[in-house]
Parts: C-alpha cells; structure tokens; sequence
C-alpha cells in the first residue's frame, strides 16, 4: 500500500465496515458462546480442585492416623518383646546358676568318689600284700615244719633200722651161741655114750674124732651162718639208712624247692601289687583329669545369657505433607476478531491515514534533498525524487534516473534508455507497492 492510499479509501472502507458490522456480528455471537463454555470449564475445575482438595485431606488424615496408629503398634510390639526377652533371660539366667551349682555338686560328688575308690583300693591291695605275705610265711613255715618232720622221721627210721639190726645181730649170735652149745652138748653125749659103752681101741678113738671133726664142722658152719647173716643185717641196715637218707634228702630238695618258688611268688605278688598301686594312681589322675575336663565342658556348654538390650526408640511420625494447589487457569474472555473501527475513522477518508502518509512524503524530500546537497546545500530535484518513492512506493525512484545507478532487481542503466515498461517488468505495482 502507497502512502496515498488513505486519500482514496472512503468508498472502500465502506464496503469493508458493512461486511465487518456483519462478521463482527456472527464473532459476538459465537465469542459469547465461547466465553460461556470458559466459564462453564471453570466453575467446573474449580469445583473439581475442592472436592479434591477434600479428599486429599481426608487422604492425608487418614494416611497420618495409620502412620500414629502403626507407630502405637510398633511401640506396644517393642515393649513386649522386650519384656519377652527378659522374662527369656531371667529363665535362661536361673537355669545357668542351677545348671552351674549342679556341675560344681556333680564334680565334687566325682571327685570323692575316686577319692573313696583310690583309697578302698588301695587298702585292698594292703590286704593283699598281708594276706600274700602271711600265705607266705604259712607256707614257709609249713615247708620247714615238713623239712623237720622229714629229718625226725629219717632219725627215727634209722634208728630204728639200727635197734632192728642191732636185734637181728643179738638174735644170730644167741642163736649161733646156742647152736654151739648145742652142738658140744650132743658131742659130749655122743663121747659119754662112747665112753659108756667101755670100747677102747682105734675105732673108739676114730669115733671121737668123728665127733669132735663133725662138732667142728658145726660149728665152722655154724659160725659161717652168723657171718652171713650178720652181712646181710648190715647189707639190709646200709639199704635202708640209704634209702631213708635218700629220701630224706629229696625231701628236703623239694621243700628247698617249693620254699624258692614261694619266694619267687612273694617277689611277683609283691611286684604285682606295686605295679598295681602305681597304674592305679595314674588310672586315678587321668580319671581325675576327665572329670576336670567333662566339668569344664559342662561349664563351657551352660552358656551364660546375655541380657537383652531394648531396640532404638521408635521415631515420630513424619506426618504426609500438606498438597499444594494451583487455582484452575481461568481464561480471559474471547474478543472479536478485527472489531469494526469506533468513531469517526470508521466513516469517509482515512483522515489519520492522509496525515501520516504526508508526513512521511515531506520527510522523504527533506531527506533525499539534504543527502544529494554538497557543501550543506538543498537539492530540490532529489529531494522531489524521493518524495516521489515514498508516495509511489517505489524503491530507490531517484537512482532510475541516475546514470551508473545500481537498483536492487534491476540492471545497471547507466541513466539512459530506460522506459517505464521496464520498471514495470521489475515492479509490476510501483505505485501500489
């Protein structure tokens, strides 16, 4: 649009303000329907945000009830677990005390029990020791009695195998002496009846000599028998003395026999009871021991109870915040779309347009005039030029007509041969712009 353009539009800004009475019209209408349905939409959310505003707070109050009410709970639930815990561990604190007063009576009972086994033990073993010492000595003396016994039954044997020998000898030698005697009776008979008979001669004499050499004989043999008896009494005697010696002697070999082997016992019992007495004092250390060591691991299995220490203090409540709200975005009421002008511009010629498009025709003369000037001086020609582009609405009008101008669209013309055909064939509308 030209800055002249406002000279003549009276006819069209009447057109244009019956068509706009009549949209303007159809605008109110539907700007009032519109504006109806905003305030609707916000009645409607401010409604939505206090009911919701209430239920939030009915929300929040109860979420900080259960909070409290959870909190109570918790603080119910620590208390009487802790009092659980102690009831536990005064039960579990009696129990250690029993259970450790039992073990302390359980190893002093063990203790003297040993003590009492040690000690009957030992005795036993002393009896023992008497009683083998005593066996021994009855036995020793048993075998000594036999060795005496043997040695007065050998001494009587032999004695009386030497009063026996001693009567056998007598008894041959009266017999051998009777003999004899006997034996001159009958020879001093036969020499009396000899004699008797009164024969004399050699006959006689050879009769008594038969006598006498058959009395000799006799005799000899008589004295023969004595000698081989009395061999014999001494053989019999030496036999018998030997064999009661002998036996006598094995005897007392035995009894010197069995007194070494009692000996020989009396060392072992001895030494058995020693070992003994010494494997029972070590068998009583190491029970002893034991018993220490089941009484330490009685004691390290009566665990004494740790009391019980009270959980950290429930923490207070974090109450639920408090919502914020943004009050519902109320939009302001729909205006008409380009309202028909109000008062005197809406009838005849733009007069505010008029004066404001001379304005700027006079300015852009005294501009393009005082720029084309030299020396400060006003160039009218110039000055004419450029308020004729600024009412025509064509760029740079003075350089059209100036030789070596350069316009924006449009070739250099050097100043010559351009018509306004060709101005229009760069700038259909100069003038309407």
């Amino acid at each position: 649009m030209g800055l002249l353009d406002p000279f003549f539009s009276g006819r069209k800004r009447e057109i244009e303000r019956k068509t706009r009475t009549a949209i303007n019209q159809e605008n109110e209408r539907r700007t009032n329907e519109i504006n109806g349905i905003k305030d609707l939409q916000y009645n409607y959310a401010k409604e939505s945000l206090r009911i919701k505003i209430e239920n939030d707070e009915l929300i929040r109050n109860r979420q900080n009830q259960l909070l409290w009410d959870q909190r109570s709970f918790a603080a119910e639930q620590r208390e009487y677990e802790f009092d659980q815990a102690m009831r536990v561990f005064d039960l579990q604190n009696q129990r250690y005390t029993e259970q450790k007063s039992f073990n302390e009576i359980a190893y002093d009972q063990a203790m003297r029990q040993q003590s009492q086994y040690l000690q009957e033990t030992l005795r036993g073993m002393e009896f023992d020791a008497t009683e083998t010492f005593l066996n021994f000595n009855a036995a020793a003396a048993g075998l000594d009695l036999k060795k005496a016994s043997a040695k007065a039954d050998a001494a009587i044997r032999l004695a009386g195998l030497a009063d026996t020998s001693y009567q056998a000898l007598d008894v041959a030698k009266t017999k051998t002496a009777f003999s004899k005697r006997q034996a001159n009776i009958e020879a001093l008979k036969a020499g009396g009846q000899l004699s008797a008979r009164g024969g004399a001669g050699v006959s006689v004499g050879k009769a008594k000599q038969g006598i006498k050499a058959e009395l000799g004989a006799s005799k000899a043999q008589m004295s023969k028998q004595l000698l081989q008896e009395q061999r014999k009494v001494a053989a019999d005697m030496f036999f018998n003395q030997r064999a009661i010696v002998n036996q006598l002697l094995t005897t007392e070999a035995d009894v010197d026999i069995q007194l070494g082997r009692l000996n020989y016992q009396l060392d072992l019992d001895q030494a058995k009871i020693s070992i003994s007495r010494d494997n029972l004092r070590a068998n009583d250390k190491l029970i002893r021991d034991r018993i220490a060591l089941q009484r330490r691991q009685a004691d390290l299995n009566n665990i004494q109870p740790l009391r019980p220490e009270e959980t950290p203090e429930i923490p207070m409540v974090q109450e639920m915040p408090m919502m914020q709200y943004q009050e519902p975005f109320e939009q302001p009421d729909q205006e008409f779309n380009n309202p028909l002008p109000k008062g005197i511009e809406a009838f005849g010629p733009d007069w505010a347009g008029m004066a404001n498009s001379a304005l700027t025709i006079a300015a852009s003369v005294a501009t393009a005039g005082m720029g084309a000037g030299a020396g400060g001086t006003f160039h009218w020609g110039k000055g004419l030029l450029g308020g004729l582009s600024a009412a025509s609405g064509v760029p740079n009008l003075p350089n059209l007509i100036t030789p070596g101008a350069n316009i924006p669209n449009i070739p250099n013309t050097g100043g010559t041969g351009l018509n306004l055909a060709e101005i229009y064939k760069y700038n259909p509308n100069p003038l309407l712009g």
